[in-house]
């Protein structure tokens, strides 16, 4: 169908800034009726010049629905009412090949209730006879129910709950002669027992098992002496203990375990010596700790920071004199201070502050050496040439809309791939080209703006009624990548356009991707 001139529409409808609603023609209406069940309402408002809200409440006013309704016959209704009690909505609108919605609305109407504990006479003889010996999930495979639901329905009849497997007098009598000696793990396997069904058992006959040995004064006395000066391994290997015993044991006796970064006499004095003259970091270099664990320490001790820095008459001509000029840290190093901070602090109660760079004015031709120069020169150099700061600089070029610079050194590639760049730059994603050329989407753009070009929104293709004959008969069966080719679009609008014809969907070894809202 030839496409409409609607200028004249789109004329008269402006009025003082805004655009006001203007009425539908025949050859509107006619354009509607005959897309809109394959085509997006936003893509018919865009080639009507009409919003996607004004194309779909016209759609209603003219009785076009995207599905054709369908009405209920007295037969359906007969079984409906049958089914929907027996099986609930999902299952009914499966079987109906109904929408959830309309399932449930028409149950709603008819005052059906789904009768979710139904269960027919051979499920509940099932149940009676294997539900004792076999468990709620035994039976809940074989008649179609969850395990709660079974549970719920032998209650419901009387039925007591699966109990388990009992222990006859014989595994008895193996677990008292096997559980002290080879422990629990090993008699569960031996009985084909789980673990805790052991441990449970063990626990109501009074058994215990060599593995969970007590503790002896002996050995309590040896974990006092030695808990705080050797390791727990250590200490575990004179004892016959494991270290993870040992360690247990220092926590329930509330001894202080080993710690061999300990600190020692020499550190703590060295500490206490300089921490008002030097500063915390060179405390902690000197003694082999962190910046953190000397501040700690002294914290601990109930001493104050370091005292800050007592400023002389000449300290403070020297800061009134090049505060403006020179970088704080340069005049921190000069005066000997540990830290430019307190440089600035002391600026501060000076009332001195720095002055801030006055505002660049770009000219333009300075803006038209960014654009020629930004991608090819290093920024430093471009910075020092224009006199600006390289922060600057970036900042103007992204106004500028100049593609980012790419990391380290950058080659162009062949003329091929640049000839192909040029050729389906507009026309298809960057990624998607990226993948085809086996480059980085980054490097891509960067070739792009080297050439000259700029990315534009892709023009929006209108599919004929041959292209989508052609989609229908061969989607499932000729590449995409080809078949894309052939109508000149982007393999994500042939994927959206084969989803609105209802073509069964492919699988793509680059993954499921929601295509873009481009494309009618």
């Amino acid at each position: 169908m030839a496409r409409l001139n609607y200028n004249k529409f789109r004329n008269r409808r402006r009025k003082r800034g805004r655009i006001a609603a203007a009425k539908w023609d025949s050859a509107e209406d006619r354009y509607l009726i005959a897309h809109y069940y394959t085509m997006l309402a936003r893509a018919i408002g865009k080639h009507l010049g009409r919003t996607e809200s004004g194309v779909t409440h016209r759609a209603k006013r003219l009785g076009v629905w995207k599905q054709e309704f369908r009405p209920w016959t007295a037969e359906e209704k007969s079984a409906f009412i049958r089914y929907y009690r027996k099986h609930g909505a999902h299952a009914t609108a499966r079987s109906f090949k109904r929408t959830l919605l309309a399932v449930r609305t028409k149950a709603h109407l008819w005052g059906i209730h789904w009768d979710a504990y139904h269960w027919a006479p051979k499920h509940e003889a099932l149940l009676k006879r294997y539900y004792v010996s076999r468990g709620a999930s035994w039976v809940a495979q074989r008649v179609g129910h969850t395990p709660d639901s079974v549970k719920a329905r032998a209650m419901k009849l009387g039925i007591r709950h699966w109990e388990g497997r009992r222990f006859s007098q014989h595994e008895l009598e193996i677990m008292q002669r096997l559980y002290p000696q080879k422990g629990r793990r090993e008699t569960a396997r031996l009985l084909g027992r789980s673990f805790g069904a052991v441990s449970t058992k063990a626990h109501k006959l009074g058994l215990h098992a060599n593995e969970l040995r007590r503790w002896t004064k002996e050995e309590n006395e040896s974990l006092r002496q030695y808990a705080g000066t050797r390791p727990a391994k250590h200490i575990g290997k004179e004892i016959n203990r494991s270290r993870q015993a040992v360690i247990k044991q220092i926590q329930v006796l509330h001894l202080s375990a080993y710690n061999p970064n300990k600190w020692t006499a020499q550190q703590k004095a060295y500490v206490l010596k300089h921490y008002k003259t030097k500063p915390y970091a060179e405390i902690a270099a000197k003694i082999g700790r962190t910046f953190t664990a000397v501040a700690a320490f002294l914290q601990s001790q109930g001493k104050r920071r370091r005292v800050l820095h007592t400023w002389t008459n000449k300290e403070k001509s020297y800061i009134i004199k090049w505060y403006n000029k020179k970088p704080v840290g340069e005049i921190a190093r000069a005066l000997g201070v540990s830290s430019w901070v307190e440089v600035r602090t002391y600026a501060g109660k000076l009332g001195l502050w720095r002055q801030r760079l006055p505002m660049h004015r770009w000219t333009e031709e300075e803006k038209a050496i960014v654009l020629r120069d930004y991608v090819h020169a290093p920024i430093a150099e471009l910075a020092a040439r224009i006199g600006v700061t390289e922060h600057g600089l970036e900042g103007m070029a992204s106004r500028l809309g100049v593609a980012h610079r790419p990391r380290g050194h950058f080659k162009m590639p062949s003329d091929e791939k640049l000839s192909y760049i040029k050729e389906w730059y507009y026309r298809k994603p960057i990624r998607e080209i990226a993948q085809t050329l086996g480059l980085k989407w980054t490097e891509v753009r960067t070739c792009a703006a080297k050439i000259g070009l700029r990315r534009k929104r892709p023009p929006l293709h209108h599919w004929t009624a041959e292209e989508k004959a052609i989609i229908r008969q061969e989607y499932l069966q000729t590449p995409i990548m080809t078949l894309a080719n052939r109508f000149s679009v982007s393999e994500q609008a042939l994927m959206h356009m084969a989803a609105i014809l209802g073509v069964a969907k492919r699988n793509t070894s680059r993954g499921k991707k929601k295509s873009r809202a481009l494309f009618g």
